[in-house]
């Protein structure tokens, strides 16, 4: 019998995780924060400096002191911009997250309640098995 090999391309499956947190109805958490910044392979001062903030702050952000909501919602965009989406696709993220809706999730983790979130479920292209 033959070997099963996982055949994941990295790239694909990282971008795909990067769309799914920009369009999470809950805030940005330190680990996603520092997956963004990784992902676009930006030091914290070139992070920080890209939103007005010190390296500092950055850091803070990724040890779990989170960024103000109006902030979260700049850093989203952020990423939209980077990844040149669509006019459509940033009508959509103003629908789906935008301070109010971010502020009623905190509102709800305080509380001990968490709001679902809608992972939206993707197909990936198979590879073609090689010989």
């Amino acid at each position: 019998m033959g070997e099963w090999i996982l055949d994941i391309n990295l790239n694909i499956l990282q971008l795909e995780v990067l769309k799914i947190l920009i369009h999470k109805t809950t805030p940005l958490q330190a680990g996603e924060l520092r997956f963004i910044r990784k992902y676009f392979e930006m030091t914290t001062t070139a992070f920080g400096s890209a939103f007005g903030v010190s390296h500092a702050a950055v850091i803070k952000w990724e040890n779990g002191h989170l960024p103000a909501l109006p902030m979260d919602v700049y850093i989203r965009m952020y990423v939209m911009d980077r990844l040149k989406v669509k006019n459509a696709e940033f009508v959509k993220l103003f629908h789906e997250v935008n301070v109010a809706t971010l502020t009623q999730a905190k509102k709800s983790q305080r509380k001990g309640k968490w709001l679902s979130v809608n992972v939206r479920h993707r197909k990936f292209a198979r590879h073609p098995q090689r010989s």
